[in-house]
Parts: structure tokens; sequence; C-alpha cells
């Protein structure tokens, strides 16, 4: 991880992000709300931002998932298959979804 994520992250000691005296605290500790962790994180570089993305995927992802929520998307997506299989609805061609996604992102 590049120094910077690991500071706003507060990975590292004041040590080792070479703060004098190691009295410095890491930039979370000095945030008192979530859109100052967003700001703060905004600042930095593309690929800090996607190491920080990372770090905080792998983080939640050992937390396991949600078990309400993964029988929630268990049976929608059946209600979804069910609903192409029984031909209540109709699939649209991938390309004409990519296409239709690229004029509207202005692609």
């Amino acid at each position: 991880m590049s120094d910077q994520a690991e500071v706003v992250l507060g990975q590292r000691d004041s040590a080792d992000r070479g703060l004098a005296g190691g009295h410095e605290s890491s930039i979370v500790s000095d945030m008192s709300t979530i859109t100052e962790i967003e700001s703060a994180l905004e600042k930095l570089p593309l690929e800090a931002q996607r190491e920080v993305a990372a770090w905080l995927e792998s983080r939640l992802a050992s937390q396991g998932f949600d078990a309400v929520a993964e029988d929630a998307w268990d049976a929608e997506i059946k209600r979804r298959i069910d609903d192409i299989d029984s031909g209540r609805v109709q699939g649209v061609p991938a390309e004409q979804v990519f296409a239709r996604a690229r004029r509207i992102l202005g692609r």
C-alpha cells in the first residue's frame, strides 16, 4: 500500500511517517465524520484511492456476508430467471445494453 493510502487509513504510526516527535496522530483519528474521511480520500491520487478501496473491500469481505441480504439476492435472482424462462420478460442483447451505456456516459 502506498504511503498516502496508509496515512489516510492510519496504518502507520507517527515514526513510520517521519513525523517529528512521534506525537502527531493519524489523519483518521483526527477526523470526526465520514464526510471528512471521504474528503481526504478524494484528495488522494487515483492509484492510492484504488489501494484504499481494495483494502476496504478485503476487510469487509473477511467479516462475512449478511445472510438476510444473501437470501434476498438469491430470491431476486431466482425471480429474474423465472421471468425470463416463462417469457414474462425478454432479455436485451449485450451490444444494445453497452451501446446505451456508452451514450448515457458520453463515451
